[in-house]
């Protein structure tokens, strides 16, 4: 894809620009084209894809949207891409409504992997999970999981997890 994007003309390339091929990894390619500037960047995942990323640096904030199965592999590339944007330590509203596949030991392996990286854990941006009724256990406990190293809590609108982000960061 990296090879592809260098072909384009860079001066009318954004990254809004190709959505039918952009993969969840195309981000990372603008961000060594350098082809990101001051903008928000939103990653057009593919409909098989189920975590959809915004990445928006003046605001400092993440956002993303889990729908349909995600598995090991999908959280695993969602961190990768959120650590090739430089944007671990950014506020993190990740909503999970409509997120299936997750169970309680793959979301303990999820946070020994994300343990592992790096990043000192007071440097990690805090994370505001917005879940609904099905899935608020799941996230609670992915919340108690992460511990101290970060403030983690769990919302049922998008609206108080963004006040909550506001008033904590």
């Amino acid at each position: 894809m990296c090879n592809r994007l260098q072909g384009k003309d860079a001066a009318r390339l954004s990254p809004f620009s190709f959505a039918a091929e952009a993969t969840p990894h195309v981000h990372a390619c603008l961000l060594r084209l350098g082809l990101y500037g001051s903008r928000a960047v939103s990653i057009l995942a593919a409909s098989a894809m189920p975590i959809t990323l915004q990445i928006s640096p003046p605001d400092r904030m993440v956002i993303g949207i889990l729908r349909g199965a995600v598995t090991a592999e999908d959280l695993d590339g969602f961190v990768a891409d959120i650590a090739a944007a430089k944007a671990l330590r950014y506020r993190k509203i990740i909503d999970v409504m409509g997120a299936s596949g997750l169970t309680p030991e793959g979301l303990a392996a999820f946070r020994d992997r994300i343990r592992g990286m790096a990043l000192p854990p007071n440097e990690r941006g805090p994370i505001a999970l917005v879940a609904d009724r099905e899935i608020a256990g799941l996230a609670r406990m992915f919340a108690q999981l992460m511990g101290d190293e970060r403030p983690v809590e769990v919302f049922a609108s998008i609206h108080a997890a963004r006040r909550w982000l506001d008033a904590n960061s």
